[in-house]
């Protein structure tokens, strides 16, 4: 009923907007029944989605235009105010809708445009009140549509402010605000035995993971992917093999972990908790889908694999956030980047996606 209440003012708008344009009764009326009779605009109104809202709001914003376009003989009357103002109140409120309704924004802000342009070349307009024009549009319709577009957020985040598995998909200083969320409980230091998830910054790319699954190609190894939802597989345990003052060569890198923050410049190796293996950067071999990138694999702790360079990690610290600029990892706060010690090239997000048939269709990782 909801959305059905937003298609059911479209036909009187239509109509009134119609007459606001000195058009007859009967091409009014005409208007309007064209549009009660569009199966399209039936149909999209019994759909929960925001093209219902977006269609009412830019028929009511279009509606307030023709008004105001009366209006403008009689510049600084009340008919004029009222139709000023709820020009900007409609844009604020199909802006929020959804940002497809800035086209309506865009109409508005042209007739905007020419009707300022034409008093100024109308030399009977006093300066003082071609100035008070200017500040009566941007207080209308540049002032009261932001406010409204920034209202409906404030409106949102105060009523959707509980945590759940959805907001994965939100970037992790929103997730953190969230009540009953688990991030805000964890250790201030990531450190050696941490269990951590990496989030790639790639939109959509998600957290680093791997399953018991194969490459089909290339090493054929076990495949490291990106996955948007909270799982036992994004899971990796850090262990620092190398201090950053001793990263001058590799001998000691494959001893025991060593205990202590990771900080920059340290070499790392990732443990995949639930599978038992390591990450591993493969220079030998192409990336499944972006042939220019390199292959990213998992490879087994007890395998010869796992005793070569290739599973170490030099983390670098990018641009933390000043409150946490102390050299060490700390979650959320602190951005970095992952570089292969024996390729020295980047873990990244391609920001293609996997085959479907047996990558599931998750983010390439190179």
């Amino acid at each position: 009923m909801f959305n059905a209440a937003f298609g059911i003012t479209l036909a009187p708008l239509a109509y009134l907007t119609c007459r606001q344009l000195r058009m007859p009764v009967g091409f009014a009326a005409m208007a309007g029944l064209f549009v009660t009779m569009d199966n399209a605009l039936c149909v999209i109104s019994r759909f929960i989605l925001l093209d219902a809202p977006l269609l009412a709001f830019t028929a009511f914003a279009l509606m307030m235009l023709a008004c105001f376009y009366r209006q403008r003989r009689q510049a600084f009357s009340a008919g004029w105010w009222r139709f000023l103002l709820m020009t900007g109140v409609s844009l604020g409120l199909v802006a929020s809708a959804k940002w497809v309704g800035m086209f309506a924004v865009a109409l508005v802000g042209a007739y905007t445009i020419y009707e300022l342009y034409e008093m100024f070349c109308d030399t009977h307009v006093p300066v003082h009140v071609y100035l008070k024009h200017w500040a009566a549009r941007i207080v209308a319709l540049i002032v009261i549509p932001l406010s409204i577009y920034m209202l409906t957020f404030k409106i949102h985040f105060m009523v959707l402010n509980r945590y759940n598995n959805s907001a994965n998909f939100m970037p992790m200083g929103f997730q953190t605000k969230l009540i009953g969320n688990p991030i805000s409980q964890q250790p201030y230091d990531v450190e050696t035995g941490s269990s951590i998830r990496l989030q790639s910054h790639v939109s959509g790319a998600g957290y680093l993971h791997s399953h018991t699954h194969q490459y089909p190609a290339g090493s054929m190894r076990q495949q490291v992917t990106g996955y948007g939802y909270a799982d036992g597989n994004n899971l990796w345990n850090v262990q620092r093999r190398l201090a950053a003052e001793n990263v001058d060569g590799t001998r000691g890198a494959m001893s025991e972990a060593i205990p202590g923050p990771i900080g920059h410049g340290d070499v790392i190796a990732l443990h995949h908790n639930s599978t038992n293996t390591y990450l591993y950067a493969d220079t030998g071999h192409e990336a499944p889908v972006s042939k220019q990138f390199k292959e990213v694999s998992a490879v087994k702790a007890d395998s010869a694999e796992a005793a070569r360079l290739n599973m170490l990690w030099v983390v670098e610290i990018v641009n933390p956030e000043k409150r946490m600029d102390d050299g060490h990892v700390h979650p959320l706060g602190t951005p970095l980047r992952l570089r292969s010690l024996m390729g020295n090239c980047v873990l990244m997000a391609s920001g293609d996606r996997l085959d479907k048939n047996w990558g599931w269709g998750q983010a390439e990782i190179a």
